[in-house]
């Protein structure tokens, strides 16, 4: 906009993976428009969607099952003492396991699922299952759970200046699932975290 009115709408030398060459105006401005709604929905650490992002993509599926016999199905999963690992390790160690956990949890979501930050070190996926009775929503609503938790069970090895095994977090999780026609968002949600927050007691207890 710095340029003289005959100019403004000139091609643009940018940078690219093999080097310099021109864009149009118009593709630069389609580019910084993706890149501020990118911004806008993701989280920045992690690059998977925030919280209003997450919530409101689980409200969409919910909405879709209502009335018929597909069912919605919630997966959280928080860190373990978070706060200790970062005063242990220091505050780049906590940002880069969070940072490979969002990694190892997108690589490993089943076809069809999503993943988002929802709190500080936690994480939510998203599932919608076919029609099936109850017992086996909750089998397949665990199996889901125990799926991502074994692929987040140990680091891969790959975050920068390696990371002492001692540093890398268990994660409490919990699952819940909507009854067969009848996908509640808010209902859905607060029946997850309550079995979350059972899960961390029962984790100070042991």
């Amino acid at each position: 906009m710095a340029r003289t009115a005959d100019r403004r709408y000139d091609d643009v030398l940018v940078s690219g993976p093999s080097g310099w060459g021109a864009a149009s105006t118009a593709d630069v401005m389609r580019a910084v428009v993706a890149e501020l709604a990118e911004r806008s929905t993701h989280d920045p650490l992690t690059r998977l969607p925030g919280r209003a992002a997450t919530w409101y993509a689980l409200r969409h599926r919910c909405a879709l099952v209502r009335g018929g016999a597909t069912r919605v199905v919630l997966v959280l999963l928080d860190v373990r003492g978070m706060a200790r690992l970062n005063a242990d390790h220091g505050q780049d160690t906590g940002d880069a396991v969070l940072g490979e956990l969002a990694a190892r949890i997108g690589a490993a979501l089943p076809a069809g699922c999503e993943a988002g930050r929802v709190e500080g070190d936690g994480f939510a996926v998203l599932a919608t299952l076919p029609a099936m009775d109850d017992i086996q929503a909750a089998a397949s609503a665990d199996a889901l759970r125990q799926h991502l938790l074994a692929q987040v069970a140990a680091p891969s090895g790959g975050l920068e200046g390696g990371l002492d095994g001692v540093a890398w977090p268990a994660l409490h999780s919990a699952a819940a699932w909507s009854v067969a026609g009848a996908a509640d968002t808010d209902q859905l949600v607060a029946q997850a975290e309550r079995r979350l927050l059972r899960e961390r007691r029962a984790a100070m207890l042991v």
